[in-house]
């Protein structure tokens, strides 16, 4: 997968899915689709999460509240494939 980056606490981003189009009016300029990993019993929770504009402050919404996942529109498959030795 392009662009996957470790955000901390076992949280791992995926490439970018949109730019804002309404950045001026909400602030958020990217969002990620990313899942918290336990890797030693391999259960993930599959997350949104925004970036604002010039703060970089990272906002985390939960998308899916199971273990399961569904990937985006745009998205790559394989993503859980970070945990594998």
């Amino acid at each position: 997968m392009k662009n996957i980056e470790y955000l901390g606490d076992n949280l791992w981003g995926a490439e970018i899915l949109k730019q804002y189009d309404q950045e001026e009016n909400d602030g958020m300029k990217q969002v990620y689709m990313a899942v918290q990993i336990d890797c030693n019993t391999r259960r993930f929770l599959p997350i949104v999460i925004r970036r604002l504009t010039g703060s970089c402050q990272i906002i985390g919404e939960t998308t899916l509240g199971r273990n399961g996942f569904i990937s985006p529109i745009g998205s790559e498959k394989g993503i859980l494939t970070i945990c594998d030795r």
